[in-house]
């Protein structure tokens, strides 16, 4: 029977809670808390199917029905 391969994609978010300075700050010690890669098992190495891990970027203001949404926001002083 034949074999096929299918590609496909998903989407992550991740939040993450840092204490820093400024909103710049903010952003450049979420990327040094967030989790790395994924294992080798979870990736799916030596299985019929693989997974991949794109790296993270950091999402952008969105504005909805005149309302901003901000993607880094100040959760306590």
């Amino acid at each position: 029977m034949p074999k096929y391969q299918v590609a496909m994609h998903a989407t992550i978010g991740l939040y993450v809670t840092v204490e820093a300075d400024s909103e710049e700050a903010a952003i450049n010690a979420a990327y040094e808390e967030a989790p790395g890669d994924i294992c080798a098992q979870c990736s799916g190495w030596g299985q019929s199917w693989s997974k991949e891990e794109s790296d993270y970027e950091v999402d952008e203001d969105e504005v909805f029905d005149g309302k901003v949404y901000k993607a880094v926001t100040l959760i306590e002083e």
